[in-house]
């Protein structure tokens, strides 16, 4: 989840489903004419939208962080909670199609290559490793039927395979940092690149829900996204939240003068 904290009691939890939702919609918002994707530009779109997929289950049921009361932040959780959503969100999206199950594992090991094992315990340095030796080889195993399949052959590449990852990264940055809002600090940096295109996105000030994306990919002239969250008070179990708790942040991406 992503949680927005507006007090020592009182947060706004955004689910990653939710945000997964939105990243879809800004991926069918995409200007192709303009903006050329590599690949099968609906299959990155469908991937985009699944890319969280693994989340449904512990989302169901969030287990609550014990310095905060709150449900665990997807910046927070314990990295052994991570590699399971990861798998679970692979083996839920390859059930789709294989393509798209493929670019969600991409996008999940991406993550996990952030991890600074370092800071792991031993066992779960092994862990992680395990997942990603797991993975690569997942990884290699699809795009290899892939790249031979006679729906794709001579229509994908391993290029096209690495641009519309990319496209599928930059699309949950923008999400996220909209989800996040302009009060929490950024720790992913300026926005991957996408479409071959260098991005920049920065918050509008006095407009608390708006940041602005240069240059402009969209069809539209303005993103405006009405974002669910829950108001949760710390230590309230999370199933007992109902329709009284929803609140509705709407969200804007405008593009520069």
């Amino acid at each position: 989840m992503i949680i927005r904290k507006l007090d020592s009691a009182q947060a706004l939890c955004i689910t990653q489903l939710h945000h997964s939702i939105m990243t879809g919609a800004l991926a069918d918002a995409w200007d192709i004419q303009k903006f050329p994707v590599s690949g099968p530009f609906q299959t990155t779109a469908r991937a985009a939208l699944a890319h969280d997929i693994g989340w449904i289950d512990w989302e169901g049921n969030p287990k609550l962080d014990p310095d905060t009361g709150h449900p665990c932040d997807f910046l927070a959780m314990p990295k052994e909670a991570h590699l399971g959503i990861w798998e679970s969100g692979f083996n839920d999206a390859v059930t789709l199609n294989p393509l798209t199950g493929l670019l969600v594992l991409r996008h999940n090991m991406a993550l996990a290559g952030k991890d600074d094992a370092a800071g792991l315990s031993a066992g779960l340095r092994n862990k992680l490793d395990e997942f990603k030796t797991s993975m690569e080889a997942a990884d290699a195993k699809i795009e290899q039927a892939l790249l031979n399949h006679s729906s794709y052959r001579g229509m994908l590449t391993s290029h096209d395979l690495r641009e519309m990852n990319r496209f599928v990264l930059f699309i949950d940055y923008l999400s996220l940092r909209m989800c996040m809002g302009h009060e929490r600090e950024n720790p992913f940096g300026p926005p991957p690149a996408a479409a071959e295109t260098s991005f920049t996105m920065e918050k509008v000030k006095g407009e608390r829900e708006t940041f602005i994306l240069d240059p402009w990919p969209f069809r539209d002239d303005t993103f405006t996204w009405p974002c669910t969250a829950w108001l949760h008070t710390a230590n309230r179990p999370f199933s007992q939240l109902g329709e009284n708790d929803k609140r509705t942040i709407e969200l804007k991406l405008l593009p520069a003068s």
